[in-house]
């Protein structure tokens, strides 16, 4: 028998039964939410799966920071990623938040965080169990999702990319039940080390194997020392005094290629939302990270908090010199890909469509925007639409014989230096992005999720799931054309116009209806 409920429905009865028992257990953070959302639970299924309504956006309430009456959070780390759920428990990120654990008993993995720490702070941290104190680590386990199939022009083009799937097997794999790729068992670690000594690494903006998000990240690479600086326990706790004498803390970022607009959007900001609950507003956040450039990721970094006018950002600290930090948050064991990493990451950034529980208005969605990458834009060669102008010459005559008011343009970066202005367009104005795999079609995470089509070329020499990813789990459209590359080429492309029309035909300005679920073991109950 299936049931059905919707989210503000569900988040109320999980609300109502907090306040009257006070219970915070696993399931009343994790499966009731889910249970509460709109959606299906089938009977007939060996797995029960839920599946998120695209207007299942939730209200707003302003980026919150736990702390206790200080202003700080240094007294209650390990209830921080809880609290932050609850205060903002009707934000889409919290349905699929992660289960935090910040203690290493007998049974606990010696690889989980709180082991790793336990074991730091005796080993790499001097050998001082007064330090213990001072090192927090939890280990975040991420609730298992499962995204439906991309639509297809051609049924060829599904084998090729079904084919593909094999190459993120580490992460994915496809559900024999239907058409769903499943993500599973997703981990990801924080540290907060206090009066520390850090000397930084020399591999930021590099692909090197430690950096973060790297498989091979790991605490034990940093070279950390305790600082010299002694705190009197006569007199009050270890932790009362490492409230009173924190003013600033900083947050480690060297993942590869931050500077850039696409590896920012697809780690940084996983990164900064993974820790974003340690983080209190009376303390001065301060990034480490890569070098400094111009255009939209400086506006970036001042929508996720972090000011360059004001000093909050460090670009390029000499591995030569040793820092000496009242704070340092270690957030790199950071997974790629997860709904609660994407949709925290677009409510810090305050994306219009994730700030009201009102239905996204989307009557003036009729900009269909062609990102090119043969008109100098793109910061890497290839991957050129060899026919594109005659494929934006039929799509605009596609369009015109439509008569919905709809109309084409061209992706120009010039036109884009506002980010304010560019997220305004893409969340109001446009319904469908097109074009080859590139870094402009990142822009897709600006658009609202309902009514909205990413469609992306991709030639079989170089098949990417990044964009299928990040779209599917914000309920978006995803459509992928896979063509062999054009003679004498590695990986330019001639896309036919009849496959853009099977899809724009199909898709455009429509909401798909399957969603995102869900994915468990067990039956739901």
């Amino acid at each position: 028998m299936s049931e059905s409920f919707t989210a503000k429905e569900g988040r109320k009865s999980i609300y109502y039964l907090y306040k009257k028992s006070r219970i915070t257990t696993v399931i009343l953070l994790i499966m009731l939410p889910l249970a509460g959302v709109l959606g299906y639970i089938s009977s007939t299924s060996a797995h029960r799966h839920i599946q998120f309504a695209v207007n299942d956006i939730s209200p707003y309430f302003g980026y919150f920071q736990a702390t206790d009456g200080n202003g700080t959070i240094e007294s209650i780390y390990k209830d921080g990623l809880e609290k932050s759920i609850w205060s903002n428990n009707f934000l889409t990120s919290s349905i699929w938040a992660p289960l935090s654990l910040s203690s290493c008993s007998r049974t606990t993995p010696s690889w989980y965080a709180p082991c790793i720490a336990l074991r730091a702070s005796r080993s790499v941290m001097g050998g001082n169990d007064l330090l213990e104190e001072r090192m927090f680590a939890e280990e975040l386990i991420y609730p298992d999702f499962a995204l439906p199939l991309p639509v297809f022009a051609r049924d060829e083009h599904r084998k090729i990319w079904m084919k593909a799937v094999e190459s993120i097997k580490e992460r994915a794999t496809m559900r024999k039940d239907d058409d769903y790729i499943v993500y599973k068992s997703q981990h990801g670690q924080n540290f907060v080390i206090h009066d520390v000594e850090f000397r930084p690494p020399a591999n930021f903006d590099t692909w090197a194997a430690e950096t973060c998000m790297s498989p091979l990240a790991r605490l034990g690479a940093l070279s950390l020392a305790p600082r010299n600086r002694s705190i009197d326990i006569s007199t009050s706790s270890t932790e009362q005094q490492l409230r009173l004498s924190t003013s600033e803390s900083h947050l480690l970022v060297n993942s590869p290629d931050a500077w850039s607009f696409q590896h920012f959007l697809d780690r940084v900001t996983h990164i900064v939302a993974q820790a974003s609950h340690l983080s209190s507003s009376s303390v001065k956040q301060i990034v480490l990270t890569g070098r400094k450039v111009s255009g939209l990721v400086p506006q970036l970094w001042s929508r996720l908090g972090f000011d360059e006018k004001d000093n909050e950002i460090k670009h390029n600290p000499s591995s030569q010199v040793l820092l000496s930090l009242e704070k340092l948050i270690y957030s790199c064991k950071t997974p790629l890909v997860h709904p609660y990493l994407s949709w925290k990451a677009l409510e810090i950034l305050k994306l219009p469509w994730t700030m009201s529980d009102e239905e996204f208005d989307t009557s003036q969605k009729n900009i269909v925007l062609y990102v090119s990458r043969s008109h100098g834009g793109a910061m890497n060669g290839g991957r050129r639409v060899v026919n594109e102008a005659q494929l934006l010459s039929d799509i605009k005559e596609f369009l015109d014989e439509r008569g919905k008011g709809e109309t084409l343009q061209l992706f120009e970066e010039t036109q884009y230096r506002d980010l304010d202005k560019l997220i305004d367009q893409l969340a109001n104005r446009v319904s469908a992005i097109i074009g080859p795999h590139g870094g402009g079609l990142m822009n897709h995470r600006f658009m609202s999720p309902q009514k909205s089509l990413l469609l992306e070329f991709l030639p079989t020499s170089r098949i990417e799931f990044i964009n299928y990813e990040e779209s599917s789990i914000l309920n978006q459209t995803y459509s992928t054309i896979i063509v062999e590359p054009a003679p004498n080429t590695r990986d330019d492309m001639i896309i036919d116009f009849q496959d853009v029309r099977h899809i724009l035909d199909a898709h455009l300005g429509k909401d798909r209806p399957e969603k995102i679920q869900a994915s468990y073991q067990w039956v739901a109950e």
